[in-house]
């Protein structure tokens, strides 16, 4: 589990401009987006609520510019694959970052088509993530995993 603690400390803001971790951030995100949709719902939890992936991740999605938000974009939509990412998006707590009006905010203003089509598919995702929970499960073992059948990132195509 070191790799994962040492993929969250990248994730950390800093007061300095480093070029080489801006140059990694992209390959950074990615990983974390093939995580989860690797996960079954215990490493998602571990990744979105003990962790608080999505809250690494919000200043990135709620920068008016980021180099990097076609990437955490696609972070966001496999979190939305679980149903915990599912709740954390659409029905945020008090320390979880309200990410569904940047969301929307997006949608409606940005010109850049590719992070307005990130932003509907994980609309899609949440949808389909809400069908296979039955309208609202538990949390455990209903949830999507981006590939319509309701699993768990077992076999498929893994998209």
């Amino acid at each position: 589990h070191g790799v994962v603690d040492d993929m969250m400390r990248a994730l950390e803001p800093t007061d300095e401009t480093d070029a080489m971790r801006e140059l990694q951030m992209p390959a950074l995100l990615h990983c974390f987006s093939e995580l989860l949709d690797g996960a079954d719902t215990e490493g998602a939890q571990n990744l979105l609520l003990e962790r608080k992936l999505i809250s690494m991740i919000s200043p990135i999605l709620t920068a008016h510019a980021s180099p990097n938000l076609h990437s955490a974009l696609a972070v966001l939509r496999a979190a939305a694959s679980h149903f915990i990412g599912y709740r954390i998006i659409l029905f945020p707590n008090q320390d979880e970052p309200a990410l569904l009006e940047a969301l929307k905010l997006r949608l409606r203003q940005n010109s850049d088509t590719r992070a307005r089509a990130g932003v509907m598919h994980i609309i899609a995702q949440l949808c389909d993530t809400e069908h296979n929970a039955g309208g609202g499960g538990d949390g455990g073992g209903g949830e999507g995993d981006g590939d319509g059948d309701g699993g768990d990132g077992g076999g498929g195509d893994g998209g």
